[in-house]
């Protein structure tokens, strides 16, 4: 064997024996032999649950003293139980019919022992000063306490005519537990038929009650598998986001700064491209629209618009002059420029009428 795997055999050793989860025990065990071995001591005196062995074994000790002790105070309530069930539905019968006097005669005296026996349980209260102490002073050696145990034919006999009451209850009760854990209906049949399932009813009882327990046992054995693979995958999701972080900030975060970048130029390039074309596309415009012909005929229009501006302009001068000159001859002039517009207008009218009266002849009339 090589000394990986003994390294390896160690590690799954201490994982299955101490109570503690060991991360990287390869690891662990070359960087801290003597750890590992104080672990190794460690988990010679210690017990899988944590406790060293001598205390385990102790408290499994203790716990099968407690399970007995347990056990016999179940057994005997369920036995007190039951008497004081068979006391109560003797009382309960009788209330609504009466019943056998011998049947009251065994329930009566049943009551009066299970009093005394309750009392002579709760007679001792310990010592004070030294000094035994019991309830109201009563002592324990009292005849009217201790006669009964001296006639223990009688006891017997008054057991044997009581057995009867109880098994009659007991089979109700058991009955009542069968039609629960039985599949098959135990309404129809009689007592005789039923009792050998009564008898295996405590089989059956134990049956389900161990299924239960192997149930409760795997699903706490999946719950813990569960944990372990919960446990393995929020660690595995932990590696991921470190992964992940590293891969984001590190590299994808490098490489998009410079895809940016490069991007940015292209964009920049593009666009100046862009800027390019349309002045190529201007340009070619320009030279379709203003060809040879069409500039000689622009210059020639151009020519011709600035002389009729420069007509124009010399219209405007003589107007102004005109103007000046209205200006100069005083407000006397415009009363008669208003006379004067006043009687061509007038002409006009006339003319006019003259021209619509005279209509059909060859010419018009002479003014």
């Amino acid at each position: 064997m090589s000394k990986s795997d003994r390294n390896e055999g160690h590690s799954f050793e201490l994982s299955t024996r101490l109570p503690v989860r060991i991360e990287k025990e390869q690891e662990l065990e070359k960087k801290c032999p003597q750890f590992v071995k104080l672990l190794e001591k460690v988990a010679d005196r210690l017990d899988s649950s944590g406790r060293s062995q001598v205390t385990q074994r102790k408290l499994d000790s203790s716990k099968q003293k407690t399970e007995v002790t347990r056990r016999k105070f179940l057994q005997a309530n369920v036995r007190v139980e039951t008497l004081n069930e068979v006391i109560l539905k003797s009382e309960l019968n009788s209330l609504t019919l009466p019943g056998a006097s011998y049947e009251t005669a065994l329930v009566n005296r049943l009551k009066e022992n299970l009093t005394m026996a309750e009392v002579s349980c709760m007679l001792d209260l310990g010592e004070i000063g030294g000094e035994a102490v019991t309830t109201l002073g009563i002592d324990q050696q009292d005849t009217r306490l201790t006669y009964r145990a001296r006639l223990a034919e009688d006891h017997r006999e008054f057991c044997r005519q009581l057995s009867p009451l109880v098994e009659d209850h007991l089979f109700t009760k058991c009955e009542s537990i069968l039609q629960l854990v039985d599949d098959d209906d135990v309404g129809g049949e009689s007592r005789r038929a039923l009792h050998p399932r009564i008898l295996r009813l405590s089989d059956k009882v134990m049956d389900l009650t161990n299924k239960v327990i192997r149930d409760e046992e795997e699903v706490a054995e999946v719950n813990r598998k569960w944990e372990m693979a919960s446990r393995d995958q929020v660690e595995l999701m932990g590696h991921l986001l470190n992964k992940l972080d590293l891969l984001v900030n590190t590299h994808y975060a490098e490489i998009k700064n410079r895809s940016n970048t490069t991007l940015v130029k292209y964009l920049s390039a593009k666009t100046d491209a862009l800027l390019l074309k349309l002045k190529c596309l201007e340009l070619e415009v320009l030279n379709a629209t203003y060809t040879k012909d069409s500039v000689a005929a622009i210059r020639k229009v151009a020519k011709r618009q600035e002389e009729r501006i420069a007509i124009t302009k010399l219209q405007i001068e003589r107007l102004k002059d005109s103007l000046v000159q209205y200006k100069a001859a005083g407000p006397e002039f415009n009363q008669v420029v208003l006379e004067y517009a006043r009687l061509q207008k007038e002409i006009e009218g006339k003319r006019w009428a003259l021209n619509e009266l005279g209509g059909g002849s060859n010419g018009p009339p002479a003014v």
